[in-house]
């Protein structure tokens, strides 16, 4: 049977669909000199006898070295090393120079600040294809309970603990569930404004109305003065305008009020004026499943003369809005009608957070 020729390059793309963690590898020479490489091509075997295999390209510059050592270390990088991490993956560079480091067994050295270590007896190496598969015997441990760095898809995550799956419904009505909501969310706007190149951010509902939790900066945000905690009017943005649309009244009567006596210094051509043409923006906000305000004036320190904005709502098991994740950028860029990419894309993503926290 001819099975078809497997490209590299896709190949490569595949495997990076698997995120891993990022260590690098650390021995010594029979001279006594250092040497280490990044390698994310790590993996436990055993726990009884305690196991752990990397593999090394065969035409990698430390081979030699790695090939004939008695002795490794797997330094598991902690997420504020991508600087070790990218010392380590280039040839040929003095990676000792610039790194702290500490020696420990059989005089190999130990990268200060790591999220943990594991120091090795060399096993055995198996030739596999172009690679050489070490397998070491782990004979001391530490871990320093730093957050470790992740890689995945050719770039450097953030490892965090994930809510997966459905919430139960008493989680669904409680503080919890909206602090697992707002985690889900921020993991969300990251990946959604690198997508979009488009500053993300996500709201709740607070003691005095939508409040900022969140903000994902695009490239080239419209203002510099983003500030986490800041409570933002409810008919003066999109995303109080998402919280006015599916919030109940008395949740919201007092703040819209209160907008609506202040609706002769709107800074915004389509913000809502008065009772009537705020019930008929809410009915076209809940048809359209979007709020949306242009050419907004009113951002201090901005480098755009206005903006655009559109929100978008997710929602508990019970239907309630949860939070409001909302897309801002300059008003002669971003294209917030209906069908538009980041639209579509906003919408999707906060549909994918329902259906995550579980709404029926």
């Amino acid at each position: 049977m001819n099975l078809p020729k497997i490209d590299p390059r896709e190949l490569r793309q595949v495997l990076g669909a698997f995120v891993t963690g990022v260590t690098v590898i650390t021995t010594i020479d029979t001279a006594g000199l250092s040497h280490g490489l990044t390698a994310n091509s790590f993996s436990s075997v055993s726990l009884d006898p305690p196991l752990v295999l990397w593999s090394q390209a065969l035409t990698a510059y430390s081979h030699p070295v790695f090939r004939d050592a008695e002795r490794f270390a797997v330094n598991i990088l902690a997420d504020d090393q991508i600087d070790v991490s990218n010392r380590f993956a280039t040839a040929g560079a003095d990676k000792f120079s610039l790194t702290r480091v500490r020696v420990g067994r059989g005089d190999v050295p130990l990268i200060e600040g790591c999220s943990a270590y594991l120091e090795c007896r060399r096993v055995v190496g198996y030739p596999a294809g172009d690679h050489m598969i070490f397998i070491g015997e782990v004979e001391c441990i530490e871990r320093t309970g730093r957050r470790p760095l992740a890689f995945g898809s050719g770039k450097y995550l953030i490892a965090q603990p994930h809510d997966f799956g459905m919430l139960s419904a008493d989680q669904a009505s409680s503080n919890r569930s909206r602090l697992q909501a707002v985690r889900l969310a921020t993991h969300a706007a990251v990946e959604l404004s690198a997508q979009l190149d488009e500053t993300i951010g996500l709201a709740v509902w607070g003691n005095h109305g939508p409040t900022v939790v969140h903000w994902e900066l695009s490239k080239q945000p419209v203002s510099l003065n983003l500030r986490v905690g800041a409570v933002l009017p409810m008919l003066g943005s999109a995303t109080g305008l998402a919280f006015a649309a599916w919030l109940s009244a008395a949740e919201t009567s007092a703040f819209v009020a209160a907008d609506l006596a202040l609706a002769g210094g709107a800074t915004s051509p389509s913000a809502v004026h008065d009772s009537e043409s705020l019930e008929t923006a809410l009915t076209g906000i809940r048809a359209s499943g979007l709020a949306t305000l242009t050419t907004v004036s009113n951002f201090s320190d901005r480098s755009a003369d206005s903006v655009n904005a559109i929100s978008a709502p997710v929602f508990d098991r019970c239907g309630r809005i949860l939070l409001a994740m909302t897309a801002l950028g300059e008003s002669d860029k971003l294209d917030i009608s209906p069908e538009g990419r980041v639209a579509r894309a906003l919408k999707t993503c906060a549909t994918q957070l329902t259906r995550s926290i579980g709404s029926r």
